[in-house]
């Protein structure tokens, strides 16, 4: 099976990264504010970047089953990531959209979300979701609100 197959959706192109996109990867990896409550540290330069993408993404689409879309407007940029991961004892869902594109209305993640989800459910060997937890940013006004309303929204959490 081939993973991250393109998407497309009313808004937006889902696609894997290549490496025409480092400049958009340290984008999106280098902002602090994208990044602050995710486990890692925001990448330093582009080099950080291209390792990044050789060690995270290029080997994660030639040998994973599932996951890992660059995230991008009409225009083909990038402007986030979502990724989903089966692990043997939990599943990952993540995601991050750059800070422009957030609080506008708009659902730019929550609506990728969506199209992975759709696309994992369309698999031979979906994922068992018996139980999802979602992380979401513990400060921040509305932001933590936000990634709730885009679990519940998304269908991986109830009510």
């Amino acid at each position: 099976m081939k993973n991250t197959p393109v998407l497309k959706t009313r808004r937006l192109e889902l696609r894997q990264f290549t490496q025409r996109d480092i400049a958009a990867l340290f984008a999106i990896y280098g902002n602090r504010t994208a990044n602050e409550f995710l486990p890692w540290f925001p990448l330093q330069d582009e080099r950080e970047a291209k390792r990044l993408f050789q060690e995270k993404h290029e080997d994660f689409y030639k040998n994973s089953q599932k996951y890992r879309y660059a995230v991008c407007k009409t225009d083909g940029e990038p402007i986030g990531y979502v990724h989903l991961e089966a692990k043997e004892e939990s599943h990952d869902l993540g995601y991050a959209l750059l800070p422009q594109f957030w609080g506008q209305g708009i659902g730019i993640i929550t609506e990728a979300c969506r199209a992975v989800i759709q696309q994992e459910k369309k698999t031979e060997l979906p994922i068992s979701w018996p139980r999802m937890i979602g992380i979401t940013r513990p400060a921040g006004g509305n932001a933590e609100i936000g990634d709730a309303i885009l679990l519940y929204l998304s269908g991986t959490m109830a009510a």
